[in-house]
């Protein structure tokens, strides 16, 4: 909602430092962290072990598994922590910005289970490719910008601290461990926070205009305006 949270006023900077700043974690704040992609691909590439007894050790290769692998029973693989139904998925990911958009997790431990310390994040996109230059056609980023898409939300670039102009996927939104979490000296401000949980609400069901009815109304105004239809 660029016309109505200018790009001032879109982030703030968190100015705690050291220990106390690594203490922190809170919904709006940035942290780089390792994205998967999404596994598209069936069968996906999987690490297979086979334990051999003459050096008391296991031996691995690629593989490939679809559904019929994973009800296959193995052999556990202890140096990976895998029981017998569990594999070892091959998953691409990259370093990147993300949002982190949960509370802290209530702990609990229950016998030999119990809660991790993670956050559900989702991971911001730029619209510039490695070689800087926009990769995305000028429709798609206006259309980004007009909440057209449910599954985007449109960040404006930021000079201090620098930030580049892009995207949060909420189709890629997933649980990342807080050992994972590097911590970036920046964070959204209430009024972009509150559009940013609004319009995930939106992509979760939610009926927008009960939620935030002047981000509905700027949607509407800006969908008409482009001359799209919904």
């Amino acid at each position: 909602m660029i016309e109505l949270i200018s790009a001032t006023e879109y982030y703030a900077k968190v100015t705690l430092n050291g220990t106390l700043a690594r203490q922190f974690y809170e919904p709006g704040q940035f942290f780089m962290a390792p994205s998967l992609y999404l596994i598209e691909e069936n069968p996906l590439q999987e690490l297979k072990h086979t334990y051999k007894t003459a050096t008391q050790g296991y031996e691995y290769k690629l593989g490939r598994a679809g559904r019929a692998e994973f009800e296959e029973t193995r052999e556990p693989c202890y140096d990976l922590n895998l029981r017998s139904k569990e594999r070892a998925a091959i998953v691409p990911c990259k370093m990147r910005p993300v949002i982190l958009i949960s509370q802290h997790a209530e702990q609990w431990k229950y016998g030999n289970r119990q809660s991790a310390s993670c956050f559900l994040v989702a991971p911001v996109y730029s619209f510039k490719g490695n070689n800087d230059k926009i990769s995305y056609p000028p429709e798609f980023i206006e259309r980004t910008k007009a909440y057209v898409y449910n599954t985007f939300f449109y960040l404006p670039s930021c000079i201090n601290p620098y930030f580049k102009e892009g995207f949060v996927r909420f189709d890629r939104i997933q649980a990342v461990h807080k050992n994972w979490l590097e911590h970036m000296k920046l964070k959204l401000e209430t009024d972009s926070l509150e559009c940013l949980l609004s319009w995930l609400w939106y992509y979760l069901g939610a009926d927008l205009y009960k939620t935030n009815p002047l981000l509905f109304d700027y949607r509407e105004a800006k969908i008409k305006a482009m001359g799209l239809t919904k």
